[in-house]
């Protein structure tokens, strides 16, 4: 009976060692999977247009995903959508122990189609960059369409005020201008945006495998100092040399397309300089050279002023005052145009400065000229 005894407490004491040794072996608890509490969004009926706050309560989670857009908000506190349609919510929680999830509900009450719309701007241009911002400005719903396949206008509906980005898109398209356009339509077609689009100038050579660009010419631009000239004498007051731009010139007579410059006709060029005069209250005069885009109009203020106002109208490709250009001085010998070397050394420039005194003594020492 003792050894017995003996025996089972030595057993016992074993079986209390084990147990100590395997609770000092740090194991961690199997972790809680995670809830989602509360999922709302406020508000849950919304004007188009308008936003909602989608707001969350959740334990346990390492990762939270709303959908639609798969959005990761695990280190956010809520977040504020903005549906066009009614949708439904879901935000996705999980970790190692698994997951749950809850649905909400936004309500989108279509807004009224709109009665009216402007634009921030009616003429975008695209030189050679690819997008452009315009505002609009609207009491109701819109949508944007165009027929071109080059652009593409984002977002394409909307209610209310918004910024719609244009993007152009010149892939597969052959080297040239193009003319397109916009339109906004609400209850009606209630706006047209007009769009010139071409593809940049370069001039170079690619000099090494990295494609680096050694400029071998540049285009210049003649810049006309107004103020530095004298009405009257250096140019003629009131009067306008306008190039228009010819992809705008196209698309404004309500032509798309690749634009060709020489079926720029002389009615297509007068239409659009009337269009582009009583915008800013200009005079049109006449067509100067139809080839170019080349128009004169008349101002009754300054010139300086009217030249600032053109400069930012995509419509015009330069404005210019109508310069008093005068000949120079050359004499009336008939054999004038053998004698090749007073042109060469300037000197017609030097004779409409000074033909000279007779009071004054020149030597003249004839060596060769080269």
């Amino acid at each position: 009976m003792i050894r017995f005894a003996r025996s089972t407490l030595v057993l016992a004491y074993l079986g209390l060692l084990l147990v100590a040794c395997s609770g000092g072996s740090g194991s961690s608890p199997t972790p809680s999977p995670p809830e989602v509490v509360a999922f709302t969004a406020d508000p849950a009926t919304i004007d188009e247009g308008e936003s909602s706050r989608l707001s969350w309560a959740v334990h346990e989670a390492d990762t939270l995903i709303v959908q639609p857009g798969g959005v990761d908000v695990t280190a956010e506190p809520h977040l504020d959508v903005a549906p066009r349609v009614t949708t439904t919510y879901t935000l996705q929680a999980s970790n190692d122990a698994g997951s749950d999830d809850r649905t909400t509900t936004v309500t989108v009450q279509p807004a009224d189609p709109a009665t009216s719309l402007s634009l921030s701007t009616t003429f975008v241009e695209f030189p050679g960059t690819s997008t452009f911002d315009v505002d609009v400005t609207s009491d109701g719903s819109w949508t944007a369409e165009t027929e071109q396949s080059w652009l593409t206008v984002t977002p394409a509906s909307g209610a209310g005020d918004a910024t719609v980005e244009i993007s152009v898109d010149r892939s597969g398209l052959d080297p040239g201008a193009y003319a397109g356009s916009i339109l906004f339509r609400g209850v009606d077609p209630l706006e047209v945006a007009t769009v010139a689009m071409r593809f940049p100038t370069v001039f170079g050579t690619v000099s090494d495998a990295d494609g680096a660009i050694e400029t071998t010419h540049v285009a210049s631009e003649r810049t006309i100092d107004v103020a530095s000239l004298r009405p009257s004498v250096d140019y003629v007051p009131g009067e306008l040399l306008v190039a228009l731009d010819a992809p705008m010139a196209w698309a404004t007579s309500g032509r798309t397309g690749r634009v060709d410059d020489a079926v720029l006709d002389v009615a297509t060029i007068r239409s659009a300089a009337l269009d582009l005069a009583d915008a800013y209250g200009l005079t049109f005069d006449r067509v100067v050279a139809g080839a170019s885009g080349l128009v004169m109009l008349r101002t009754g203020g300054t010139v300086a002023e009217a030249m600032q106002r053109l400069a930012s109208d995509a419509r015009v490709r330069r404005a210019e005052p109508n310069l008093v250009l005068e000949p120079y001085f050359v004499p009336n010998d008939p054999s004038y145009s053998d004698q090749w070397h007073y042109p060469a050394i300037g000197l017609e420039e030097a004779w409409d400065v000074t033909l000279g005194d007779a009071d004054v003594v020149v030597a003249v020492i004839d060596t060769g000229f080269d």
